[in-house]
């Protein structure tokens, strides 16, 4: 019998505006579906969240979480 395997990949971040990208395109590239992206992020005070959310519709799977403590999630 088949069994479905869904996959869920963190990724913490903190004003990481300019590494982002590469994580997130890697994500697309590699990761069959289902999977879940998580974006936890400590208090970006870069564009980390707008990167975020632009990349949301092309990724219906890819979830923010902001993290009440400020720091690296």
């Amino acid at each position: 019998s088949y069994v479905m395997t869904r996959v869920c990949i963190i990724i913490p971040t903190l004003n990481e505006e300019r590494d982002l990208p590469r994580p997130l395109r890697t994500v697309r590239q590699l990761c069959p579906e289902p999977v879940e992206v998580i974006v936890a992020d400590g208090g970006s005070t870069d564009r980390t969240i707008a990167l975020i959310k632009a990349a949301q519709p092309e990724m219906p799977y890819l979830r923010l979480l902001r993290c009440p403590t400020p720091g690296r999630s």
